[in-house]
């Protein structure tokens, strides 16, 4: 890692995992495996420029953001993806331990969605409910490319037309419900893959044309 880590300017961490499941520390050990990198590369050499590292986290960890929303859906998200967000936040830890080793620009989006992208917005005021993966992605490119963002600790992205509950609300639904699940139902992921399994079994695939 050190290796590849060497004379970077910007480094995008853009880890994480989608579901709710329990132990999940996909975030954290890669947050450690780059700051131990970085902390051999400052250790042999004496010019080391700290890089800027550019961190997926999210919208519920930004006070602002957070405070916008409705109390009883903010509950809904941070329990919906409780799991998931204590992989990010003790990535957070080790992210921002050592600012000599690099300075970290938080990249915190609402909820994502599997769609087309629409257009991004990049605001460190508000944020929209939703962002699809197209527009999050470019959100992520403007804030490496632009030496603007560089004083920045952290910045929302939405798609532009993300607050359109209509498009985005069922999706958004279904993972909240989902996590909630996963966080509140004890053997939700056992009973998940065995639900799975069984309707792999049952339900006769399609052939291929």
């Amino acid at each position: 890692m050190s290796n590849c880590l060497k004379g970077a300017q910007r480094i995008i961490f853009a880890l994480g995992e989608n579901d709710n499941i329990p132990g999940t520390r996909v975030l954290q050990d890669g947050a450690r495996t780059v700051v131990d990198a970085l902390a051999r590369l400052e250790k042999v050499n004496t010019g080391y420029v700290p890089p800027r590292i550019i961190v997926l986290s999210s919208s519920t960890w930004n006070e602002k953001f957070a405070a916008a929303r409705p109390r009883l859906l903010h509950w809904a998200i941070r329990n919906a993806f409780v799991h998931a967000y204590a992989d990010l936040l003790q990535a957070h830890t080790y992210l921002l331990a050592d600012p000599s080793l690099a300075s970290v620009l938080l990249i915190q989006p609402g909820a994502l969605v599997d769609r087309p992208p629409t257009g991004h917005e990049i605001s460190t005021e508000s944020i929209l409910p939703c962002a699809t993966y197209g527009d999050l992605a470019s959100g992520i490119v403007e804030c490496a490319l632009n030496s603007e963002y560089d004083k920045i600790s952290a910045v929302g992205v939405s798609s532009k037309d993300g607050d359109d509950g209509m498009k985005y609300g069922p999706s958004m639904m279904y993972m909240i419900i989902r996590g909630l699940c996963a966080t509140f139902v004890p053997g939700f992921w056992t009973m998940n893959r065995w639900t799975n399994w069984l309707v792999a079994k049952v339900v006769p695939r399609q052939k291929a044309d």
